[in-house]
């Protein structure tokens, strides 16, 4: 009896591990560096790992560790979500497929520069300039707009 409930054990074990299969994600941002608003592309193919072909479910795609947006991988292993960030500085994205909410499957790391004011930058002659507007302020509660016109020589 012993033997039996031991194998029985076994058989279910193994049955479990078969049928939770792994999925492998390439993740592709459009964009590496962007200004603070700006939208950002993510797509990219989920495969199965024990048959090699496409996958098709849920994926979601983290800044650092904030969910930024969610797809589902059609048919052909495909997915593609958009999502934009105001946390400047430098960020790790990563796309993780879910089955039941279980992560089964993750894709590498890229990494993804955010800044305030990327894409004003003007040349005057010789001088690089990089204009950044701000809102400031005042002591009486009115707020400004101005623009911090920083030059480099």
């Amino acid at each position: 009896m012993k033997e039996f409930l031991l194998f029985f054990f076994v058989l279910i074990l193994l049955i479990c591990l078969a049928s939770a299969s792994s999925v492998e994600i390439s993740l592709n941002l459009d964009k590496t560096r962007v200004d603070w608003d700006e939208i950002i592309n993510a797509s990219g193919y989920a495969k199965n790992s024990s048959t090699g072909g496409p996958w098709s479910g849920t994926i979601k795609i983290f800044l650092d560790s904030k969910e930024v947006c969610s797809a589902t991988s059609d048919s052909n292993g495909f997915f593609n979500c958009t999502f934009s960030s105001r946390e400047i500085g430098e960020h790790l994205v990563q796309a993780y497929a879910l089955s039941d909410s279980s992560i089964i499957g993750k894709s590498d790391e890229k990494k993804i520069s955010i800044y305030f004011g990327y894409g004003n930058e003007k040349t005057y002659g010789s001088v690089a300039s990089l204009v950044f507007p701000m809102l400031i302020q005042q002591v009486s509660g009115n707020v400004s707009l101005v623009f911090v016109n920083l030059k480099v020589w």
